[in-house]
């Protein structure tokens, strides 16, 4: 299922899907990659956040974009990228940063040609490691009162540690099988045909669906392949992803 979130709510009650962070815990307790195929027709849209004390709790850290660009949690920079991502194209947004203070990397491409930009934004300046989480919300970034639509989304990584440019255009292609190749710490595919079924970590590391609010199905990305060559879970074969 591409996800789509029907809430503009900035609260914990908004448009996303919870999960255990499973091996992905310290995603912000030092250098770290997310990574989101998505789109959206709002300048307002919330990818990932991970909390401390459960959905709603304390925030370690999230990736959105407010007025079309991408912003980390507490940046208050000029945003990163054209301003024109409310335009329901599909496209690989992500950021990331070195251990310690560092700035955030932001990185994004369309799906459809896979053309890259990396960098950094205007006035961007350091941030610090904030500690383990215990929860993430995909789809939701619940510390902006304005509240952020969560679009469509069709697949999500995260890796604990800051990978390369190169890396990442690697791992972030118009296959699942190379995001999967790319040993993230916690990833999740939406397939709409599996819209029904609980959202589980394909890399069996546990970060799986607790709970959901205001999620519907929508079209999956054409350019998009789904299909992992080697889909196994706790040791287990699954039937395409769930």
């Amino acid at each position: 299922m591409s996800i789509k979130g029907q809430s503009f709510s900035g609260s914990p009650t908004g448009a996303h899907i919870a999960t255990s962070v499973g091996n992905a815990g310290g995603l912000y307790a030092g250098g770290f990659t997310v990574m989101f195929l998505a789109k959206s027709a709002s300048s307002n849209t919330g990818f990932l956040s991970g909390w401390s004390g459960g959905v709603g709790g304390t925030s370690r850290g999230g990736l959105l974009f407010a007025i079309a660009k991408l912003f980390g949690e507490g940046d208050f920079s000029s945003g990163f990228g054209e301003g024109n991502f409310d335009d329901s194209v599909w496209r690989w947004y992500g950021y990331g940063k070195d251990p310690g203070s560092a700035h955030y990397v932001m990185h994004y491409a369309d799906l459809a040609t896979l053309t890259w930009s990396h960098g950094e934004s205007s006035g961007a300046g350091n941030h610090s490691d904030t500690g383990t989480s215990d929860a993430f919300s995909l789809g939701m970034n619940a510390n902006y009162a304005l509240g952020y639509d969560s679009g469509d989304r069709a697949a999500g990584s995260l890796w604990t540690s800051h990978l390369s440019s190169s890396a990442i255009e690697a791992a972030c292609t118009n296959a699942a099988s190379a995001l999967a190749a790319a040993n993230p710490a916690a990833g999740w595919l939406f397939p709409e045909a599996t819209s029904g079924s609980p959202i589980v970590d394909f890399t069996g590391g546990g970060a799986d669906e607790t709970s959901r609010s205001f999620i519907a199905t929508s079209p999956d990305p054409v350019d998009f392949d789904f299909t992992l060559s080697s889909p196994f879970r706790g040791g287990q074969a699954l039937p395409f992803m769930l």
